[in-house]
């Protein structure tokens, strides 16, 4: 997994989120891992919401419209995401097992 490819995901995440209708308050970082299954490299996205500062910002589908514009971002990418507590952690795979930009 190339380090370039993960922060062309973050970029795409990252954008995601920043065009919804209002602002809603993250924080992003991405990294690369062993997929424990697979023993292969995968980018990670992680998307930490601060739910102290949304209470009165973002309307109650907020999680549902984040869903939305993470599918749309993920659109080119094969991969998946699925939430823990308040992230959203995004996860790429790519054929390609050319590690020259690995940066654990």
């Amino acid at each position: 997994m190339k380090r370039s490819l993960v922060e062309e995901f973050e970029n795409d995440i990252e954008n995601a989120l920043e065009n919804l209708d209002y602002e809603i308050p993250f924080d992003i970082d991405s990294y690369i891992t062993t997929d424990p299954y697979t023993d292969s490299k995968v980018g990670v996205v992680e998307v930490e919401f601060d739910y102290d500062e949304m209470d009165d910002c973002v309307p109650d589908s907020w999680d549902e419209d984040v869903e939305d514009a993470i599918d749309e971002a993920m659109n080119e990418w094969e991969g998946n995401y699925s939430w823990e507590d308040n992230k959203i952690i995004c996860t790429i795979w790519s054929d390609d097992d050319d590690d020259d930009d690995d940066d654990e």
